[in-house]
């Protein structure tokens, strides 16, 4: 009798459209799990609605513009309140720690300057004022030092995702950012993400044992 394969909850929430990578993940074979994940539009401030408690893992993507009226402010060339700005990442902070209490796992793909490639400004990108890479890098600081002790929060490092190149033409026509590879390429590393958590991840070591972990036949039996 074959087993009833386990279930796994995932949300994905996100201003960006990622439903490609959700089906993707839906479709996806594997001969312990069964994935059942959904796609939301939306962001983390409004994403205490739409989580349901028997979710086990939630994945956040979402643009910071839509979160913070300071980093608009930067967009517009105009100066920017840090304090007010730090506050408006400490409640999106507060608002994942209450997130918390109905998902066990939260990833984070970190804040990134994808949609502004040339940030606001050639010359004032990393000034503290005003430039648009700057305050990205420091909200994805304040939202690392917030968490650094948190079990099952996991930040993903947005730079590290491959091909991750915008794509004017599929985000105005559908809001969907990237090439539809780099969206299968994500909806893989969700996957594998997942399946790790649940013990899943292979490992393995090659070795030469030659002269490594023993020293080969002459070292055996001596060059005569």
């Amino acid at each position: 009798m074959i087993s009833p394969k386990e279930k796994i909850n995932i949300n994905i929430i996100s201003n960006y459209n990622l439903e490609i990578c959700s089906n993707l993940i839906g479709e996806s074979e594997n001969k312990n799990y069964h994935f059942n994940c959904k796609y939301f539009m939306g962001n983390i401030l409004s994403a205490i609605n739409q989580i349901k408690k028997e979710t086990s893992f939630t994945f956040f993507w979402n643009d910071i513009s839509e979160l913070s009226n300071e980093f608009n402010r930067a967009l517009r060339f105009e100066e920017v309140n840090l304090k007010k700005f730090d506050e408006e990442i400490n409640v999106i902070c507060l608002t994942l720690e209450k997130i918390k209490q109905y998902t066990p796992n939260i990833f984070l793909i970190s804040f990134s300057e994808i949609l502004y490639p040339r940030g606001n400004s050639l010359f004032q990108n990393f000034s503290p004022k005003m430039g648009t890479g700057y305050l990205i890098n420091r909200a994805n600081n304040l939202i690392a030092e917030y968490f650094f002790k948190n079990e099952n929060f996991y930040i993903i490092n947005s730079n590290s995702l491959s091909n991750l190149s915008f794509e004017k033409n599929s985000w105005y026509l559908a809001k969907i950012p990237f090439q539809i590879e780099t969206l299968k390429n994500i909806s893989i590393l969700i996957k594998n993400l997942v399946l790790s958590l649940k013990g899943e991840s292979k490992k393995l070591i090659i070795c030469d044992l030659d002269n490594t972990l023993w020293g080969g036949i002459i070292g055996d039996d001596g060059i005569n």
